[in-house]
């Protein structure tokens, strides 16, 4: 279904019963990931603008809800793939 220019109709139900907590992590996961990169290699403005739709979007509890679990999530990989920060 869609609407009168062409675009999906945006659906008031969630998919999963988890949606806006999926989406918060996606953005807290490539904002982290990007990051994390060497400087040369950091998307700046994408970072920068995903930074600016996360805040906007996601109440601050579910933002830092979903960072928590990233972090969590990438130190737990760091440990396990032996890196070990000085």
């Amino acid at each position: 279904m869609s609407n009168s220019n062409g675009c999906p109709a945006r659906q008031s139900q969630s998919l999963t019963g988890r949606d806006r907590f999926i989406a918060a992590k996606a953005f807290a996961y490539a904002i982290a990931v990007i990051e994390s990169l060497p400087e040369q290699w950091q998307e700046w403005s994408d970072c920068q603008d995903m930074k600016t739709i996360f805040e906007a979007i996601f109440s601050k509890q579910l933002r830092e809800t979903a960072a928590e679990s990233v972090r969590f999530h990438l130190d737990g990989a760091e440990r396990a793939a032996g890196y070990h920060p000085a």
